[in-house]
């Protein structure tokens, strides 16, 4: 229940038990009456990402869970995650010397992007509704075209990336099964928003985790369900990764229980495009990476992580609006 006493709105959030997942997770936490869902789907790290799904929400305190195994992703194949025959890439070569300000380079994620970083959730909210903006336009912009076909013009007008820039890691159409599980529980709980972690901006180039694709597949929830009321929240979309741990360590987000790296369940590899983004983003926010790598040298960082990605169960929201 809220402080006046009034129960909180219902919510589910989709935990991988990485570090984005994880920071959406402890929003999920704060805002509302959270369940989180997990899906293991065959990827090289299942059982390692369960155990950080099962430790982040022990932190968070979120007691209302779901874990569910979807076999068809592994069978499908056709990712480096879920196929063994198809080796993890090293980052080198393809994001090192990737600057993802767009400069040229290899830098990384700037300390300007950190500097910026959030004190509140206002910069999240106002990406928010920025992003609402854009589809109210999308949508007078073709009045008359189905939703689908309003979606599809926005999606093409964001422009679509070329398929040689999607890496061999993106798991086909992977999140459309994930949200597709969430929206069935998220009737059957009564709860009117899904949580997902995904990030457009410094990221590894997916093509489900643009803005577009969530337009259209609340389109979808909105003709497909009991009440039409289920909306997909993506609260950290338009974020730079370093900004998002910033986020993180204001609210209290446990970094030290997560997981993200593709290829190892013992230490995380360090050279994989996801670690490789993760030390980035941590090293440019100013502070250390809690989790243990095999091997730092791609950017690993040196600064100390505050006391509160440490902290105990609950979420510290001093200075959050």
């Amino acid at each position: 229940m809220n402080l006046d006493g009034k129960s909180r709105a219902r919510a589910v959030v989709l935990l991988s038990g990485g570090m984005d997942s994880c920071v959406c997770a402890a929003l999920a936490a704060r805002d509302y009456d959270a369940a989180a869902m997990h899906v293991m789907y065959g990827q090289r790290t299942e059982e390692r990402e369960r155990r950080a799904f099962e430790a982040v929400c022990e932190h968070l305190g979120l007691e209302r869970r779901m874990v569910i195994r979807n076999e068809a992703l592994r069978q499908i194949g056709g990712s480096a995650l879920t196929d063994v025959s198809i080796a993890v890439p090293r980052a080198a070569g393809e994001f090192e010397g990737r600057d993802p300000e767009g400069a040229g380079g290899s830098r990384g994620p700037s300390t300007r992007a950190a500097k910026s970083a959030p004190r509140s959730l206002r910069m999240t909210d106002a990406r928010g509704a920025r992003s609402a903006a854009l589809a109210q336009d999308d949508n007078q912009k073709n009045m008359g075209a189905s939703p689908i076909e309003n979606a599809a013009a926005s999606n093409a007008g964001e422009g679509a990336r070329a398929t040689s820039e999607v890496p061999i890691t993106y798991v086909p159409f992977r999140n459309a099964h994930f949200l597709a599980a969430a929206v069935s529980w998220a009737e059957v709980l009564g709860a009117e928003k899904i949580m997902i972690g995904a990030v457009e901006q410094d990221s590894s180039g997916y093509p489900d985790c643009r803005p577009a694709y969530y337009r259209a597949f609340n389109q979808v929830i909105r003709a497909g369900t009991r009440e039409g009321k289920i909306e997909i929240v993506t609260p950290l979309i338009g974020m730079r990764k370093a900004e998002i741990v910033t986020l993180g360590l204001e609210l209290g987000a446990p970094f030290h229980l997560t997981w993200s790296c593709y290829s190892r369940e013992d230490r995380a590899c360090g050279v994989c495009e996801s670690c490789v983004l993760r030390l980035r983003a941590f090293q440019a926010a100013g502070a250390r990476d809690p989790i243990a790598y095999v091997q730092e040298g791609a950017a690993g960082a040196e600064q100390r992580v505050p006391r509160s990605a440490h902290g105990k169960r609950g979420i510290h929201t001093g200075g959050l609006k």
